[in-house]
Parts: structure tokens; C-alpha cells; sequence
């Protein structure tokens, strides 16, 4: 791998990690709010996070997981319906 590809690759990530914060932080203002908003897009995050959670980089993974955490805490049960694109990435994770 080049220097300009590692140089970008690891942009990307850094990238992501930051989308990931400011999701979180969406997360934890929307707590003292109505939820109807963030339930509206528990599946999209999910999905987002099904395929980041496959991700050579521990960071994002990690940051997957604070994610999930947040939603969880906010949205009791939201996964409910979603574990089945959770419990993969939870795998790779630990394997």
C-alpha cells in the first residue's frame, strides 16, 4: 500500500470516527427530548453500523459500540427488531 492510500485510509476512519460523535451526541441530547425523531431512524443507524462494525479499525468499531450503547439507554428495545444485523459485527468484533 502506498503512503497516499494510507495517508487516505486513514482519513476515512478518522472521518468516521467523528460522524460517530456527533451521532452520539445527537443520541444524548435527544434523551431530554421527545424520541419519536430518533426512533424514526434506529434503522438506518443500524444498518450504518452493520456494515462499519466490519471494519479493520478497532476505532470505529469501538465507537460502534459506545453508539449502540447510547441508543440502548435512550431507546430501550430498540434492537429489538435489529439484532439479527447486530449479532454478526458483535462476532467479527470478538473473533
Amino acid at each position: 500500500m502506498s503512503y497516499n492510500s494510507t495517508l487516505f485510509s486513514e482519513k476515512v476512519r478518522t472521518v468516521q470516527i467523528e460522524r460517530f460523535k456527533l451521532i452520539s451526541i445527537v443520541v444524548i441530547v435527544l434523551r431530554f427530548r421527545p424520541v419519536s425523531q430518533l426512533k424514526a431512524q434506529v434503522t438506518n443507524i443500524v444498518k450504518a453500523i452493520h456494515r462499519l462494525l466490519r471494519e479493520k479499525s478497532i476505532k470505529t468499531r469501538q465507537c460502534c459500540f459506545s453508539l449502540l450503547s447510547e441508543l440502548v439507554q435512550v431507546l430501550q428495545g430498540a434492537l429489538t427488531d435489529h439484532i439479527a444485523l447486530v449479532i454478526p459485527g458483535v462476532q467479527f468484533s470478538l473473533g
